[in-house]
């Protein structure tokens, strides 16, 4: 029996299963208490999400919580709702216009962390252009964030309205080639009707109708109906 070898294999394999599962559960316990600790978070970060106005107090409570659940995870997620969540503080503070620019600051830094931790994330990119725009005004970092945001989430509805705006303002500042981006982009926004007034009207507050010409050139129904749409709302 002692030297059984069928029994000796079973004991390793036994010994081994131990050990991975004590190991799945090192990493599963962090896990748990970051989403613990995070918990008071959430319906802020919801409520921010849904734009609706929240107190000062209950934003920082949040902020709180998720920098202790940092202590427990270096997720990025957690550095890019931190900044969702200072940009909520920044947006609160109007007229106080020092804190709102500290925020702001703030917001800009956990957002660069929390994308290089998570570069895909284009909801993330498009409160980066936001946020640099608020601060700086239109210059060539908005134009890279949105085109950043255009690459990782191409086909994010949501997402569209604010990045065409951020591309309108910013057009100048784009590169030929993040230009041609930025026009593929809109040819296939236009053909999204979900949202389509709601850009027409950043077309027509920012000007930028030649651009959308340019980007649509090789559309001839699309051109069409851009006309049709720019006369009905002269």
């Amino acid at each position: 029996m002692a030297g059984d070898p069928s029994l000796k294999g079973r004991f390793l394999a036994g010994m081994v299963s131990f050990v991975i599962g004590l190991g799945l559960l090192g990493l599963a316990i962090p896990r748990t208490i970051v989403a613990f600790v995070a918990l008071p978070a959430r319906p802020m970060i919801v409520a921010l999400g849904d734009e609706r106005i929240l107190d000062n107090s209950d934003i920082s409570g949040a902020v709180t919580a998720l920098s202790n659940a940092m202590s427990w995870s270096d997720a990025a997620r957690l550095r890019t709702d931190i900044a969702l969540l200072l940009i909520g503080s920044a947006n609160q503070a109007v007229a106080d216009m020092p804190l709102r620019h500290q925020r702001l600051r703030e917001a800009e830094g956990m957002l660069r962390q929390g994308l290089a931790g998570n570069p895909a994330n284009g909801f993330a990119w498009v409160r980066l252009a936001l946020v640099c725009e608020a601060l700086d005004g239109p210059s060539r970092t908005v134009a890279a964030a949105t085109v950043m945001a255009v690459r990782t989430s191409p086909g994010e509805r949501r997402l569209r309205v604010a990045a065409l705006g951020l591309a309108m303002r910013n057009h100048a500042y784009l590169s030929q080639l993040e230009s041609a981006t930025i026009d593929h982009y809109l040819a296939s926004a236009w053909r999204d009707e979900t949202y389509r007034r709601a850009w027409m009207r950043g077309v027509r507050a920012h000007s930028a109708e030649a651009m959308i010409w340019n980007a649509m050139a090789d559309d001839p129904g699309g051109t069409a109906e851009f006309k049709a749409m720019l006369e009905e709302e002269r």
